[in-house]
């Protein structure tokens, strides 16, 4: 009974999210931030990306769950609570 189990965890993130993959993964987010900028869809783009760089099924959902339009973020900041 002394197994910790990681929430969410799946054997292949050790793979898919440090070194290389990580930095293609950084580049990827680049590349989205840069199209929703410009007006683009985010489900049609994050399959463009995803295709483009070969990102497997869990790298294309952290990839959608972790960048927003400048806009948006703007938006999240300007209701923060401060502590």
């Amino acid at each position: 009974m002394s197994k910790i189990a990681i929430r969410g965890y799946v054997p292949t993130d050790e793979k898919e999210f440090k070194n290389q993959s990580l930095s293609k993964l950084y580049k990827a987010s680049e590349d989205l931030f840069y199209l929703l900028n410009r007006g683009y869809k985010i489900k049609g783009t994050s399959t463009f990306i995803g295709n483009h760089y070969l990102l497997s099924e869990r790298q294309r959902l952290a990839l959608v769950r972790g960048v927003s339009k400048y806009d948006d973020v703007i938006k999240r900041k300007s209701k923060e609570i401060a502590l």
